[in-house]
């Protein structure tokens, strides 16, 4: 097994040294003059320095996630490299609604189902949006599509949760119905973890029987890796292109207006699956698909 594992091993490597030499051959290797010209090295004749098609500007649209849909202007300096900037929108959104939730701990609810006479359930809406900025750098390491990227991303995913406490029968607020609730003074909900009793957080619901939630990333600046194929300012005027990377946002956090006491972060320790997904959300896939346009050649 050993001798199979090391002979298997050397033809990989074979096959990776025989692909960089053809890739070599294949590619030309321009070389800069003192003047600020190229020439491509290695040639059979004489070339005349030339800086054409070598540098370029071009424009870089498409859809994206978790941009939306983006915008990029682009410079490529030589064959194996260009910077590129941009800025993604993706409009504000319902991702989902009018779910039914219950605390699963009816003693959390016992003035709310005093008052009303039943313990109510939580309509809960989530919404996204986004707008960025990027500022990316392309290394392609043939001189051709395939590329390596790296960069910043700037701005920050916004993710709002308003949950608002209904009577799970008819669906509507518990405002909507008669009772004694003050609702300048709403009765208080505390969850606390059952590992700490000690530990809590207190939420008041507003007047109208509801409570927002945002969910806020730590970095506004966060770092990029990743692959993708394309010029950002095509030799042959136009080109498909596509990226496949991930963002490092850093861990994510919780801001209330309903919350009054405790520290609201704490919640997201007190379930390991909710920790688990924070911990997952500090690394953000990224999936582009566009088409770029070559503007001028330099």
């Amino acid at each position: 097994m050993k001798q199979l594992l090391n002979r298997l091993m050397g033809g990989v490597a074979t096959c990776l040294l025989l692909s960089t030499l053809l890739s070599a051959q294949e590619s030309p290797s321009y070389k800069r003059l003192a003047d600020g010209r190229y020439v491509v090295s290695g040639a059979s004749q004489p070339m005349e320095p030339t800086n054409k098609g070598l540098s370029g500007i071009g424009l870089a649209v498409g859809v994206s996630v978790p941009y939306g849909t983006f915008a990029q202007l682009g410079f490529r300096i030589i064959p194996q490299l260009a910077v590129r900037g941009g800025i993604g929108f993706f409009p504000k959104m319902q991702l989902y609604s009018k779910a039914d939730f219950d605390f699963g701990n009816p003693t959390e609810m016992q003035e709310y189902t005093k008052a009303l006479g039943y313990t109510p359930g939580i309509d809960a809406k989530v919404a996204y949006s986004n707008l960025s900025g990027q500022l990316l750098l392309d290394w392609h390491p043939f001189g051709r599509g395939f590329r390596l990227t790296g960069g910043l991303t700037f701005g920050s995913p916004q993710v709002h949760v308003h949950a608002m406490l209904i009577d799970t029968k008819t669906g509507r607020s518990i405002t909507e119905q008669e009772s004694n609730l003050d609702p300048n003074n709403m009765p208080r909900i505390t969850i606390q973890d059952a590992n700490d009793p000690s530990a809590g957080v207190t939420l008041q619901p507003s007047g109208d029987a509801s409570a927002d939630v945002s969910i806020l990333w730590q970095r506004n600046v966060k770092p990029y890796v990743g692959i993708g194929y394309g010029q950002i300012a095509p030799k042959s005027g136009v080109s498909f292109f596509f990226d496949l990377g991930v963002l490092f946002t850093g861990k994510v956090g919780l801001a209330s207006p309903n919350a009054i006491a405790g520290d609201l972060n704490t919640l997201l320790d007190y379930d390991p699956k909710v920790q688990e997904i924070v911990y997952k959300a500090q690394f953000l896939p990224v999936l582009n698909f566009g088409i770029a346009i070559r503007l001028a050649s330099i």
